[in-house]
């Protein structure tokens, strides 16, 4: 995708003023510098939400599904765009199978500081799983807080 070209999608999704993201309302421009980048390509899209590879993937294909208002976290969301941003990952997700066979999927959300989040602006994380890339897979998510996943 030509620069010109992602830069006129992203003016359309986020609701920026110009041709350039450093431009746009202030409030969200350092939250969607980090997600966004140019060379990226946008996988899926929806009426509320994009969706592209992580600029820093834990695994092969790691997906965000991000919607295209600024909220902070999806807790933020309508409705209407929480049940999009979530029906953009099951579209995403079938996107990802097929090149990739994955053996399975973490889906996650980082919501707050002491829910790990570090980029303010909602996204949701899809993580394709292969056999053996961690020893212990059984603790999924509930390892975030170690020595709580035994159960």
């Amino acid at each position: 995708m030509n620069l010109i070209f992602w830069w006129s999608r992203l003016e359309a999704a986020f609701g920026c003023i110009h041709l350039s993201i450093r431009q746009c309302d202030t409030q969200h421009a350092p939250a969607l510098l980090d997600l966004l980048h140019p060379d990226r390509e946008i996988l899926a899209e929806s009426t509320h939400e994009l969706a592209f590879l992580d600029a820093f993937p834990v695994s092969p294909c790691h997906a965000l599904v991000v919607p295209k208002r600024h909220v902070a976290t999806i807790f933020a969301l309508t409705e209407a765009e929480y049940a999009d941003c979530f029906l953009l990952v099951l579209k995403v997700k079938d996107l990802l199978v097929a090149p990739h066979t994955p053996d399975g999927f973490n889906v996650g959300v980082n919501c707050g500081d002491a829910g790990g989040q570090s980029v303010w602006h909602a996204h949701i994380h899809l993580i394709p799983r292969y056999t053996g890339d961690t020893p212990h897979p059984r603790e999924g998510v509930r390892d975030v807080i170690p020595r709580k996943a035994d159960y």
